[in-house]
């Protein structure tokens, strides 16, 4: 008797969690055959492949993840640590800016804030033992954007809407 697909998923991520990777991978294209717009499969072979280092699989999985609703911060959070070692550092900075503003939607303005609230401290620290110079062009600030009205926290290194990709 064929496996259901919860059955086929638990199986999957069953093996992830034993870091049986390839096994994992074999499980996931199976259901991708039949079910390619299954978020938490490509989620899955995406860390998969990750994990194996073969990073442009798994960006390939992660972006069509990033297309089926709703966001997840996590899928963005991989897509950024691939730029990273791409040394694609803009793109980067742009994934793990979406995974603090879909964390934003989810858990409201406080995890925000909080945020905020961490930088500031660390930031005043620095400026009083002389390692960073007080200058209030570089501070952090919201703005809404033009293209899509969201708010955002941007500073001098923004140059586009972590909500739309809109250039600042």
């Amino acid at each position: 008797m064929p496996e259901s697909l919860d059955e086929l998923i638990f199986k999957g991520e069953q093996l992830l969690f034993e870091k049986k990777f390839d096994r994992a991978i074999k499980i996931f294209r199976k259901i991708l055959k039949s079910h390619p717009k299954e978020r938490n499969v490509r989620k899955s072979i995406g860390t998969a492949y990750f994990e194996l280092g073969k990073y442009e699989d798994a960006l390939e999985n992660f972006k069509i993840a990033t297309e089926i609703e709703p966001p997840e911060s996590e899928i963005w959070d991989y897509l950024g640590k691939i730029h990273l070692i791409k040394a694609e550092k803009e793109k980067a900075l742009w994934c793990f800016n979406r995974v603090i503003e879909i964390d934003r939607k989810n858990y409201g303005d406080e995890f925000q804030d909080l945020i905020g609230y961490g930088i500031e401290e660390k930031k005043k620290k620095l400026e009083e033992e002389g390692i960073i110079p007080i200058n209030p062009e570089l501070e952090p600030k919201h703005i809404y954007c033009g293209k899509c009205g969201e708010r955002i926290l941007i500073d001098i290194n923004t140059k586009f809407c972590r909500n739309c990709g809109g250039e600042i």
